[in-house]
């Protein structure tokens, strides 16, 4: 994972690979489709807000004088992740570039996109909270008669083959992540 700290992106995270191919192995979902040209992630972000927070929480429980920096750093991680929602459908999504050299949102929906929720980064009664409780309930996105899907039900990579791991199987670490934090930050 890398982020330039002194360009105006900072705090901004993607993960980076020895392997340039579609997926991402370092994130740990390899097959999540994600091509070369991505910029950054959102479960990286939420991934640095979520350990930053501990992080903090620590240095704060030790009487530790690192605890301001900690969140001053979790406060704009958190700020960021907006960079990362799509303004016309109201979730956070991977930006990329495209073959135009233009940043864009990525059109697969997966995991990634409910962990503003499972981490408590989202204000509750926001647009942006309904769109992602949305994902969640939507049969032709997350919801399926076993859980939540990987990748949307709709997306072209849903179930491709029977070996993709992260397009389209329930994951059901992924699945308590989402309801623990629905229940933890939202009850």
């Amino acid at each position: 994972m890398k982020t330039q700290m002194t360009s105006p992106d900072s705090y901004l995270f993607k993960w980076f690979d020895h392997i340039n191919s579609e997926g991402s192995f370092n994130s740990g979902m390899d097959d999540f489709p994600r091509p070369p040209t991505t910029t950054y992630h959102v479960d990286a972000q939420c991934w640095m807000y979520k350990l930053t927070k501990f992080m903090w929480r620590a240095s704060e429980k030790f009487d530790r004088p690192a605890t301001a920096g900690y969140y001053i750093q979790m406060t704009k991680i958190k700020d960021n992740l907006r960079k990362l929602l799509d303004p016309s459908r109201h979730i956070f999504l991977d930006t990329t570039v495209n073959y135009m050299g233009y940043s864009e949102y990525s059109p697969h929906v997966g995991y990634g996109s409910l962990l503003p929720i499972a981490f408590g980064m989202l204000e509750p009664d926001t647009i942006e909270f309904n769109a992602t409780l949305k994902l969640m309930s939507d049969t032709t996105m997350l919801n399926s008669t076993h859980g939540l899907s990987s990748i949307a039900t709709s997306s072209p990579y849903y179930l491709m083959n029977k070996d993709a791991y992260w397009r389209g199987p329930v994951w059901l670490n992924m699945n308590y992540l989402a309801l623990r934090g629905l229940k933890l930050h939202y009850a």
